[in-house]
């Protein structure tokens, strides 16, 4: 799919982030799984004024003109209220079930995922964090990293 002008209205499908570095990853995601150019990536702006955010972009005209709204947003250190609010106010605007992990059955439809998942806390940053530094090969690297965060807390 080639499009001409980056424009939601150009796209019949939709990603959700919080901020502009967000988008950047998901681009990139959405670039190495063969995505790039398919799905409009939107920037709520973060997560101060996400609720009032969220209702300006779902409107009757959005969900009637999409295939599929996914919202990808971190759970910072409150998961399950994140998870509870979210959730209550996905469902109310789109008038679906909307359930973290999970995708509506309706028409267009909604996905919801909290970062990094289950009941655990932080952002995308934590969930990529954590998968890379388990690896062993990015053991040294990882060393580095780590002793790197430990000079910067004992120059404070």
């Amino acid at each position: 799919m080639v499009v001409k002008e980056w424009k939601i209205e150009n796209f019949d499908r939709v990603l959700v982030v919080e901020g502009h570095d967000d988008r950047i990853f998901y681009a990139e995601l959405l670039e190495a799984v063969g995505k790039h150019g398919q799905v409009f990536i939107h920037v709520l702006g973060g997560n101060k004024n996400l609720k009032q955010e969220a209702e300006v972009l779902i409107t009757p005209t959005l969900l009637e003109r999409k295939v599929a709204i996914a919202f990808v947003l971190d759970a910072y250190e409150t998961p399950a209220e994140t998870k509870e609010s979210l959730q209550n106010l996905l469902s109310n605007l789109t008038h679906q079930e909307v359930i973290d992990g999970k995708w509506t059955g309706g028409s267009p439809k909604i996905g919801l995922m909290i970062i990094p998942g289950g009941n655990a806390k932080g952002e995308i940053e934590t969930l990529v964090w954590k998968s890379w530094s388990s690896n062993q090969a990015n053991a040294a690297q990882k060393q580095c990293v780590e002793d790197y965060v430990n000079c910067m807390r004992a120059s404070n």
